[in-house]
């Protein structure tokens, strides 16, 4: 046991290490550049920027390493800290072993998103929750655009009974079975530019377009992408300030608590 123990004292000591290696590189790299402006030039080129790397085979090979060895750096907290829990059940060994496993399985979600965007320009949150919390919200602004909008020939009277009947179809549906009307077609053909910005209604609030954009993303990215890149190009200096200080700061206490856990696995 304690040969075990000896080992997996110098696996974490060899992870700590890695870590700080590459925290200080990372933090090298940003500090040559704007937060802002990198997000922003992400955004817009993100699916380019995916496929352009997966086409170079020695970019595919430094992705596969780094996500290899921080799988096995998470993996190796988590063995750690079962070991400590077992040899003394406290709550800061529980709270340990709670830790570990969260960055483990929030790594693995991320890893499985960030491929699944890429690939299929697809923005899922964790089981749906931002759907299923925003469902009836959706409903409404529909509801509310359709009440706005008033038919001025036959053409506009077609293209305003089509959208109707496909919010009552919806609607009908929820009743029977909520999550398949959530995420049916008839639901999808209503995200629709003819109707939540059509020239005789009011314009989509702030709000309303944040919800709209997150929730069509299980569809398409698009949207998404759009409103948040919209959100911070339109963003004067005061505002881009602040921003990039809460990013710093951001960044900085995550580092911070990524070497903590490191460190918690070493002295046990």
């Amino acid at each position: 046991m304690a040969q075990i123990d000896a080992i997996n004292r110098v696996i974490n000591l060899v992870s700590l290490v890695v870590l700080l290696f590459a925290i200080v590189k990372v933090y090298r790299q940003v500090r040559s550049l704007n937060l802002l402006d990198y997000l922003i030039m992400y955004l817009k080129y993100r699916q380019t920027i995916y496929e352009e790397m997966q086409k170079n085979p020695q970019i595919r090979q430094k992705q596969l390493l780094s996500i290899g060895i921080t799988m096995l750096i998470a993996t190796f907290w988590v063995i750690s800290s079962l070991q400590h829990l077992m040899a003394d059940w406290n709550f800061s060994n529980l709270l340990n072993v709670i830790t570990t496993f969260g960055l483990l399985f929030l790594f693995l979600f991320q890893t499985w998103q960030t491929k699944h965007l890429n690939e299929d320009n697809r923005y899922l949150t964790f089981a749906y929750n931002y759907q299923r919390r925003h469902f009836d919200d959706v409903l409404q602004i529909f509801e509310k655009k359709l009440a706005e909008w008033t038919p001025q020939d036959d053409a506009d009277q077609r293209e305003w009974d089509r959208f109707h009947q496909l919010l009552e179809r919806v609607k009908t549906e929820a009743e029977h079975n909520r999550r398949a009307a959530m995420f049916s077609d008839d639901l999808y053909a209503l995200f629709d530019d003819k109707l939540l910005l059509h020239e005789g209604s009011e314009p989509l609030t702030f709000h309303e377009k944040g919800i709209l954009s997150y929730y069509v993303g299980y569809w398409d990215a698009g949207p998404y992408n759009d409103y948040t890149l919209g959100m911070l190009e339109d963003m004067d200096d005061r505002e881009r300030k602040v921003v990039t200080r809460v990013f710093n700061v951001t960044m900085g206490l995550m580092a911070a608590g990524l070497v903590w856990v490191a460190v918690r696995q070493v002295v046990g």
